[in-house]
C-alpha cells in the first residue's frame, strides 16, 4: 500500500474457494443437533431502520470456530445469508448486522421483502456442522421498497394427551365371505389393450459440482490514488477484472439445479485495514449463451468512509436458476473489479487478507 511519496507498502490478497452444495458439500453434519431457538431484536420494526441483532440459546459446541446465517423465502433468491460464514467468540451468543433492506441488498433480493422467510444458524469450523438453530420472520410490505418485519415466535410443542382406560373390547363377528366380483365383460364394440412404456437411460447418475481457483492464486491490489468522500481523504486502489484469479464452477450433475457462489474478504493482517474497507463489482467472465445461466451479482460499494459492512459480510459473486434458463454449457468462470478504501491514517506497511469463494447448491 503506497501512503505517501515517502512511505511505501503493499496490500494482497490470498483467493481461497470453498465447496458448500447440497450432496457433495465441504461443509458436512458430524454430530450435529437442528433445534429452534434462532430470534433477533428488535423483534418487530421496519426493514429500513432497525440494526438486527441475532441470538441464539446456548453458545456453539466446542470444536466450533466459525457461524453462519442461511435465509430461505421471503423474497431473498437461492444461496442467500443473513449474515455470511463468519469468526465466532468463546461463549458467543449474539451476532448483530445490518438492517433487513441491507440484507436484502448484500444478496440481490428484490424490495420490498414479503412473505415468511426461514433461517438456519449452523455452527461449524469451516468443514463440519455441528449445531443448527432455526426460525422465521415474517415481511409485510408498507411504502415503496420498505416493509415491516416481525420474529414468528417457535410453536409450543403440544402435550401428548393421556390415553383413557381401554374400554373391553367385544368378541367380533365374523365377517361373511365377500361375494367375488365378476370380471368386466368389455362392452360390445370395445376391447382392453394393455400398455407397456420403457423409458431410456437418460444419464441421470454421477456428475459433480465443483468450484475452483489457480493454486496459490493471489490479488496485488497495486499503487493507490487519493479519494475523497464526505470531506474525508482516502487511499484508493482499483484493480482491474483482468487481474482477478479466474473462479471456475463447474457442474456435470444431471437436472440443471440452481446455484451461487458467494464471496467474503477476512480483515488484514496486520489490523487497521478491515474486511469492510473492500467493495467489488462481480462479473460472469465465460460467454453468453454457455456459462451455465450465471449472472453476476450486484455491485459493493466499500464500506468507507461510513459503517456498511463492505465484503466483510457474504456477497452474492454470481447465481443460477434452477433450469439455467435454458442456458448452455456445464462451466461458468468469474472475476471481479476489486476497489478498496483505505485511511491516510494507517501505517506504511504489507497488509495481507483472504478472500473466500464458496459455491452453493
Amino acid at each position: 500500500m503506497k501512503t505517501s511519496s515517502s512511505r511505501r507498502g503493499k496490500v494482497a490478497l490470498a483467493l481461497v474457494p470453498v465447496l458448500a452444495a447440497a450432496g457433495i458439500t465441504l461443509l458436512t453434519a458430524g454430530a450435529a443437533n437442528a433445534a429452534t431457538g434462532l430470534a433477533f431484536t428488535p423483534a418487530t420494526g421496519a426493514t429500513n431502520v432497525e440494526a438486527i441483532t441475532f441470538t441464539i440459546p446456548a453458545a456453539c459446541p466446542a470444536g466450533s470456530t466459525d457461524f453462519f446465517i442461511e435465509i430461505v423465502g421471503g423474497g431473498f433468491p437461492s444461496g442467500s445469508f443473513a449474515i455470511g460464514q463468519s469468526a465466532l467468540s468463546p461463549g458467543q451468543t449474539s451476532f448483530p448486522t445490518s438492517n433487513w433492506n441491507a440484507i436484502a441488498g448484500n444478496n440481490g433480493a428484490a424490495l420490498p421483502l414479503s412473505g415468511t422467510a426461514t433461517m438456519d444458524f449452523k455452527c461449524n469450523d469451516g468443514a463440519t456442522v455441528f449445531q443448527n438453530y432455526t426460525g422465521s420472520v415474517t415481511f409485510t410490505p408498507t411504502a415503496g421498497s420498505n416493509s415491516s418485519y416481525a420474529l414468528v415466535a417457535a410453536a409450543t410443542p403440544t402435550p401428548t394427551p393421556v390415553p383413557p382406560t381401554p374400554t373391553p373390547v367385544p368378541t367380533p363377528v365374523p365377517t361373511p365371505t365377500p361375494t367375488p366380483t365378476p370380471t368386466p365383460v368389455p362392452a360390445p364394440g370395445s376391447a382392453n389393450t394393455g400398455v407397456t412404456v420403457t423409458v431410456p437411460d437418460q444419464g441421470q447418475t454421477g456428475g459433480a459440482f465443483t468450484i475452483s481457483t489457480p493454486v496459490g492464486a493471489t490479488i496485488d491490489m497495486g499503487t493507490p490514488t487519493t479519494g475523497t468522500s464526505g470531506g474525508i481523504n482516502f487511499l484508493n486502489y482499483t484493480t482491474l477484472l483482468s487481474q482477478f484469479p479466474v473462479v471456475s464452477v463447474n457442474d456435470s450433475r444431471p437436472g440443471l439445479l440452481a446455484w451461487s457462489v458467494v464471496g467474503q474478504l477476512s480483515n488484514f493482517n496486520p489490523g487497521l485495514v478491515f474486511g469492510r474497507y473492500m467493495g467489488w463489482t462481480p462479473a460472469v467472465t465465460s460467454p453468453a449463451g454457455s456459462s451455465m445461466g450465471a449472472v453476476a451479482g450486484s455491485n459493493v460499494p466499500s464500506g468507507y468512509p461510513g459503517t456498511t459492512s463492505g465484503l466483510k459480510s457474504g456477497r452474492l459473486m454470481a447465481s443460477a436458476p434452477d433450469g439455467h434458463g435454458g442456458d448452455a454449457g456445464t462451466t461458468a468462470t468469474l472475476g471481479a473489479v476489486l476497489n478498496l478504501h483505505v485511511p491516510t491514517s494507517v501505517p506504511a506497511d504489507t497488509y495481507t487478507a483472504v478472500l473466500t469463494v464458496t459455491a452453493l447448491s
